[in-house]
């Protein structure tokens, strides 16, 4: 089965940060003023530090971004930037944490091989499997801590601090705020604030991040929304198709299986899945060939609209843009082929060689809402699959980027 990928981070789109500031103040909940307490937008290259009256000023962004507001041992703010904010001084109050790792727990952690091993399927399923995911290293490891639910086979992470992670491919040191982590067989699920910070090196280290910035963001999901944005879809490369998943008729159903698995255990039969049960003779023959169907996919893809138009996709109502659509869209790229690594990860079945990045998408509400600068509101109203599964932090960009002009 092929691995399910839920990005949680933000996904808004990029934007111009314009003349105005956003200023304000960070206290304690005693009304302490916090010294050097971070405050950024998400998922972008612009924040700045508190000084020592605890106050900041920030340019303000055209669009829907978040404001983080961060300092260690304290509960993380994330505040929804209003359009009047820049006529006022915001006053945030941030309150201990509640569930800070306990010293105790610090203490008991042991680096050891188990430690070492969940952090290499941490850093899988975090940073990626790519090319770009190479270039990449977590700064400050030994903050994770990891639990292991050996019942459901979930492995959840947690932090004592912001996770560091330079990314030596596109040129970025990207401060990452984990609030949760989970990783079962099938899926990983990850939500923070991340903030940007560019490397500073030689020019020809900055036209390499440059062209290598390029192409991570080349149909990325932010290229994608984008481009939905500005109705240039097929200028960009994008093909949009629309299917539904059925249920397979080859498989057999969850009752069969479960009948078929418990006759096996009843009379002690061996499973043995390279015995040709293609005319079964005896009662432990059907049950072997209804355990090897199982492994069948449960659902099929059927295509049924090809190259979908804007309206079936995207509407406007009284200047709000609506993301709406039924079923799943398929979303071709056929501006670069995929990654070997893409091949080799798991995301993608078959042996056969790179074609055009694919990537799947629906919806987990009726509609998702997008700003006037393209940018996703409710991040949890989509649910993607495929190449967008497989590219993870190691290819994200912060939502200022601006891409080569044509």
């Amino acid at each position: 089965m092929r691995p399910i990928f839920t990005l949680l981070f933000l996904f808004f789109i990029g934007t111009i940060f314009g003349q105005n500031k956003i200023v304000g103040k960070v206290f304690s909940e005693t009304s302490e003023p916090l010294e050097n307490a971070s405050v950024y937008f998400n998922n972008t290259s612009v924040g700045v530090i508190t000084n020592n009256n605890g106050s900041f000023t920030i340019p303000q962004p055209e669009g829907a971004f978040q404001l983080v507001v961060s300092y260690i041992g304290y509960e993380t703010i994330s505040y929804q930037l209003k359009p009047d904010d820049a006529t006022k001084s915001l006053v945030f109050k941030l309150t201990p944490q509640s569930n800070m790792l306990d010293e105790v727990v610090i203490r008991k952690q042991n680096y050891d091989e188990e430690w070492y091993y969940n952090l290499k399927r941490f850093r899988l399923a975090f940073i990626g499997q790519s090319e770009l995911a190479k270039d990449c290293e977590i700064l400050n490891p030994k903050a994770i801590f990891f639990s292991f639910d050996s019942e459901n086979r979930i492995l959840t992470a947690e932090t004592r601090e912001p996770l560091r992670i330079e990314n030596k491919g596109l040129g970025y040191v990207i401060t990452y705020d984990l609030v949760s982590f989970a990783l079962s067989t099938e899926k990983v699920f990850f939500k923070g604030y991340t903030k940007y910070k560019a490397l500073e090196k030689g020019r020809a280290k900055m036209r390499k991040w440059k062209n290598a910035r390029q192409e991570a963001y080349n149909g990325s999901m932010m290229h994608f929304f984008r481009a939905l944005q500005n109705n240039t879809l097929k200028e960009d490369n994008f093909i949009v198709n629309q299917f539904k998943r059925i249920p397979n008729p080859a498989r057999p159903s969850d009752i069969e299986i479960k009948v078929a698995r418990e006759y096996l255990r009843k009379y002690k039969v061996a499973i043995n899945f390279s015995k040709d049960v293609s005319y079964p003779l005896t009662k432990s023959d059907s049950a072997l060939a209804i355990i090897k169907k199982a492994r069948l996919p449960k659902t099929l893809d059927a295509l049924y609209n090809k190259n979908v138009t804007y309206e079936r996709m995207f509407t406007m109502h009284d200047d709000v843009a609506v993301l709406a659509f039924e079923n799943y869209l398929s979303i071709v790229y056929n501006g670069e082929k995929e990654e070997r690594n893409y091949l080799n990860s798991g995301y993608s079945e078959g042996n056969r060689s790179p074609g055009p990045q694919t990537s799947a998408m629906t919806l987990l509400t009726d509609q998702a809402i997008l700003d006037k600068t393209g940018a996703l509101l409710d991040p949890l109203a989509v649910f993607v699959e495929g190449y967008w599964a497989f590219e993870k932090l190691a290819e994200t960009l912060p939502l200022d980027y601006s891409p080569i002009e044509k």
